[in-house]
């Protein structure tokens, strides 16, 4: 499938996402969302995509919205509606992807950027990099990303970060837990690679269902998890994968997923 405001290719397994618009630092317009959204979903349901890695075209990560499309959604209630259900639903899709996510941040990320970044599963950046949430001074307030930011980084950090709509930095956002490894920027794709490499090493159903494990026990109570857990260990551990993966550990050699 070709793309207007993605580059995308696949490589030894791993989907490489590119946002595509270096002109408008790679601010997401509405076509931009619909293409991740279907981007997601192909990476969903296409079993040869172990891993997705996701980061910008030219200087920036991504802008956050397009103001283009935010002037237009000044005019329209419903327009702006629909406008934040759409983010929300491709941040979700990021979010919840059963390949494992991959933020390379390769430059500045702001506002609905933010949101992308949040919703990965690891976020590797450039020591250049600096991040905002720079809603408040435009009027306005970020709230379609808040549940993936406020989950990534707690409440206590976001009354603040919100609040002010300061830059900081990227060791800053590394202390925040918002990222998970800062890199010199020459460094920062082969940093990707070798997050790539560990990822394509655990099963692809383990990988997913880990994924999915960690969303059910931040969600639910204690109870429900010391309920719930038991019954996932067993589950998996009668998977073909599961057999497999303990074989290859006592026959000393690699499992048939890896590459």
């Amino acid at each position: 499938m070709e793309y207007q405001t993605l580059l995308v290719s696949v490589k030894n397994g791993v989907a490489f996402v590119n946002l595509h618009r270096p002109e408008k630092r790679n601010a997401m317009n509405n076509q931009m969302i619909e293409e991740l959204e279907q981007v997601f979903l192909t990476c969903h349901n296409d079993q040869e995509i172990r891993v997705v890695v996701l980061t910008g075209t030219g200087h920036a990560f991504c802008a956050g919205a397009d103001l283009h499309d935010m002037q237009s959604a000044t005019q329209s209630a419903e327009f702006a509606r629909q406008m934040g259900l759409r983010l929300g639903k491709m941040l979700q899709s990021v979010n919840e992807c059963p390949r494992p996510v991959i933020a390379m941040v390769n430059g500045a990320a702001r506002g609905g950027g933010m949101g992308l970044v949040c919703a990965a599963d690891i976020v590797l950046v450039s020591s250049q990099v600096n991040f905002a949430f720079p809603e408040v001074r435009l009027g306005l307030v970020p709230a379609v990303i808040s549940p993936f930011v406020i989950q990534r980084i707690g409440a206590t950090q976001a009354r603040r970060f919100f609040l002010t709509g300061e830059p900081f930095s990227a060791q800053e956002a590394l202390k925040l837990g918002l990222v998970n490894e800062v890199s010199p920027p020459d460094h920062l794709r082969e940093l990707c690679q070798k997050y790539a490499d560990n990822l394509l090493a655990g099963g692809p159903h383990a990988l997913a269902e880990c994924k999915r494990l960690i969303q059910d026990v931040t969600t639910n109570d204690m109870a429900e998890n010391l309920q719930d857990t038991p019954e996932v260990f067993v589950k998996m551990l009668d998977t073909a994968e599961a057999k497999e993966g303990i074989e290859a550990f006592h026959q000393k050699r690699s499992p048939n997923w890896c590459i």
